[in-house]
C-alpha cells in the first residue's frame, strides 16, 4: 500500500493551525510604515513546528502568506511565503533533535535559543526582502527594530504554550494506530517484546497473513496424509 505523506488527522492539525496562524497575523496587526506590520502570528508558527514537525510547520508558516494579502500588504505575500515556510521548516527540524533529549530542562533551554534563532533568520529574511522591495537599505533597516520585538513577543508566547502550559500534551494523538480512510483499513500495531528484550511491531494485516498461511500449511499436510 501506498505511504501518505500525512494521515487525515495530521493534515485536520495543518488546516486549524493554518488558520490559527493567519487570523492571529489578522487580529493585532501594528502598522510599521512602508515595512509592513508588526503582529504575533509566529507564536502559532512555532507551536505547529513543534506539533507538526518541519514539514508541517513549513506549511502552516508559509499559509500566513494569506494574511499579507488580506490586510493589504500583498506585496510581501511572497516574501512571506519564503521566509515564514523557512522559519516552520527550520524550527521542526530543532524540534525533531531536542525531543531526543531526555533531561526536560536541558531541552527547555535549548529550546529556547533554537527558536530566538528561526526568529532571527524572520528578521534577516524581512530585512533583506525590504531592500528589495524598497530599494533603500537605510528603510530596510528601519523594519529592524519592530521585527525583533515580534520575534521576542512570538517566541515568549510560544515557549509558554510548548513548555510551561503543555499545549502539545493536551492534544489527541495516535502513536499506533493509522487510518485508512480511503481503503476503510485499519491497521493497528501490536507491539510485543521477546525475553531477551528485542521488540517485535506487527500489523494487524500481517499477523492474519501469518495465520492465514499456517492455516492452509496444516490442510496440505492433512491432505497429503
Amino acid at each position: 500500500m501506498k505511504k501518505r505523506l500525512f494521515s487525515t488527522r495530521k493534515l485536520v492539525y495543518i488546516a486549524v493551525l493554518s488558520a490559527l496562524a493567519i487570523a492571529m497575523t489578522i487580529v493585532i496587526p501594528i502598522p510599521i510604515g512602508n515595512n509592513g506590520y508588526v503582529n504575533i502570528g509566529d507564536s502559532v508558527i512555532f507551536l505547529a513546528a513543534y506539533i507538526l514537525g518541519p514539514i508541517g510547520g513549513l506549511i502552516v508558516g508559509a499559509m500566513t502568506f494569506l494574511a499579507d494579502i488580506i490586510l493589504g500588504y500583498a506585496f510581501y505575500a511572497p516574501a512571506t511565503l519564503i521566509i515564514k515556510g523557512i522559519e516552520g521548516l527550520v524550527l521542526g527540524l530543532g524540534f525533531v533533535l531536542l525531543k531526543k533529549i531526555k533531561n526536560r530542562v536541558v531541552e527547555m533551554v535549548l529550546a529556547l535559543f533554537v527558536i530566538m534563532f528561526a526568529g532571527c533568520l524572520m528578521m534577516l529574511g524581512y530585512f533583506f526582502a525590504d531592500i528589495i522591495l524598497l530599494n533603500n537599505v537605510a528603510a530596510a533597516a528601519i523594519g529592524i527594530v519592530p521585527n525583533t520585538i515580534q520575534a521576542s513577543i512570538s517566541t515568549g508566547i510560544s515557549f509558554v504554550l510548548i513548555y510551561v502550559i503543555n499545549i502539545p500534551k493536551l492534544i489527541p494523538a495516535s502513536k499506533n494506530t493509522t487510518r485508512n480512510n480511503d481503503d476503510n483499513e485499519s491497521f493497528e500495531v501490536i507491539e510485543n517484546k521477546t525475553e531477551d528484550g528485542t521488540d517485535i511491531t506487527k500489523t494487524i494485516t500481517e499477523v492474519n497473513n501469518e495465520n492465514s498461511k499456517t492455516v492452509i500449511d496444516e490442510n496440505t499436510k492433512d491432505i497429503k496424509h
